[in-house]
C-alpha cells in the first residue's frame, strides 16, 4: 500500500481507495458497521467520521412521513378542541406504540388533579 499524508482529506481518500482496491472482494466489509469495525479504521480519521455519520442516518424518511400523517389525522380529528401540549402527547403516544404506560398511575394522577370541566 502507498503511504499518504492523512492530515489532508484528499490524500486520506486516495489512501482509502487504494486500500480497498488492493483487498480481495471476499475480504471487503459488506456494511458500514463492518467497515467501522475494521482493525485499521483509526488510520483514517476523516473517513471514520463520515462512516459514523452514515451509520446513524435513516435510510428512508418513512418514519418522519408516518409521524406527519399521524399528526394530520390527529389534528383533523380533534381540530381545535385540544391544546398543543395534549396534541403533542397524543402524537408521541401514537408514534411510539412500543412504549408501555402504567395506566393505573396515570388514572391515579388524573383523578387527583383539580380539573374544571366548565
Amino acid at each position: 500500500m502507498k503511504e499518504y499524508d492523512t492530515n489532508d482529506l484528499g490524500n486520506e481518500i486516495k489512501a482509502w481507495i487504494d486500500k480497498w482496491e488492493n483487498t480481495p472482494l471476499l475480504k471487503r466489509p459488506v456494511s458500514i458497521t463492518d467497515t467501522l469495525n475494521a482493525s485499521n479504521i483509526d488510520s483514517f480519521p476523516h473517513i471514520k467520521i463520515v462512516l459514523q455519520i452514515l451509520a446513524v442516518l435513516p435510510v428512508t424518511t418513512a418514519s418522519v412521513e408516518r409521524s406527519i400523517s399521524l399528526l394530520r389525522r390527529l389534528k383533523s380529528w380533534l381540530r381545535s378542541t385540544m391544546k398543543n401540549d395534549r396534541l403533542n402527547d397524543l402524537a408521541q403516544m401514537m408514534a411510539n406504540p412500543d412504549i408501555s404506560l402504567d395506566f393505573d398511575a396515570i388514572l391515579k394522577e388524573w383523578s387527583q388533579a383539580k380539573m374544571f370541566l366548565f
